[in-house]
């Protein structure tokens, strides 16, 4: 069984130091082998390209080292999507914190609404993060990146027994599309999401957290910051048969799934 902690907050924008500080106070209580925190944890999300350029930092900057010193500490991966930069470029990033090793990183692919008036895009390498001590596969993607089918199921044939996705979501239309892409992918979705607004932006909460049949395990409110654990069995999402006949990824034909005799009307 697999523990996961589910870290829902609203950050406050351009206040790095206090959204450091309240992340602490929520995920140090939090006993779990996976910790997830929104996309843009620490900054916020409506920056200027100046504001951006301010806050951004490289993956050697303070707020990695602070992540990495969580995960050592409490011996926990912890996911947690922050502002960065190379050279000139500022990128919406995702780093994913394993105890006494190297942190990984992932590019937002998918801009969304001002975001690409900010951020260079990714280059599209969805990470799957292997924790051998837990026996565990992570995908990762973020936010609008869940609207691409071709991500979770990219993930999904790399291994993964569980999808996060660090998010600041307006709109409750992910809810619809989550289960979907669970049953036919055959994994965990995890969808961690932020509360509050800024600007003319309401953003939604409600994190959730779908099994490999849809189900859904747990939501979150839509107002509150919340710090919750659920228990998992990765069993279930290695197992693709659905009966002693069939296996969602054994009967795939990827040699008949082509573009080539598509027509399309001008």
């Amino acid at each position: 069984m697999l523990n996961v902690g589910i870290a829902q907050i609203t950050p406050s924008r351009l206040a790095v130091k206090e959204n450091l500080e309240k992340i602490y106070s929520f995920i140090m209580p939090i006993a779990a082998d996976l910790i997830v925190l929104p996309e843009l944890c620490t900054t916020g999300y409506v920056l200027t390209d100046e504001e951006a350029c301010a806050l951004a930092e490289t993956r050697q900057g303070k707020t990695i080292q602070f992540f990495q010193e969580m995960s050592d500490r409490k011996n926990s991966v912890v996911v947690a999507g922050f502002l960065e930069k190379e050279g000139e470029k500022l990128f919406n990033s995702c780093v994913f914190c394993l105890p006494k090793q190297e942190p990984i990183f992932y590019r937002k692919s998918h801009l969304f609404y001002k975001e690409s008036a900010v951020f260079t895009p990714g280059d599209g390498e969805f990470p799957l993060i292997e924790v051998k001590n837990l026996n565990l596969r992570i995908g990762g993607m973020i936010c609008y990146d869940w609207r691409f089918p071709e991500v979770t199921r990219m993930l999904a044939l790399k291994g993964a027994d569980i999808i996060v996705c660090p998010a600041n979501l307006v709109t409750d239309v992910w809810k619809k599309v989550f289960p979907g892409r669970a049953v036919e992918n055959g994994v965990y979705m995890l969808m961690v999401n932020r509360c509050g607004d800024e600007g003319e932006l309401h953003f939604t909460g409600k994190s959730a957290l779908y099994d490999p049949n849809g189900e859904l395990l747990v939501e979150v409110d839509s107002k509150n910051d919340t710090a919750i654990t659920i228990k998992i069995d990765l069993a279930v999402a290695r197992n693709k048969k659905i009966n002693k006949y069939n296996d969602i990824f054994g009967d795939r034909r990827p040699e008949i799934y082509t573009f080539n005799n598509l027509k399309l009307s001008s």
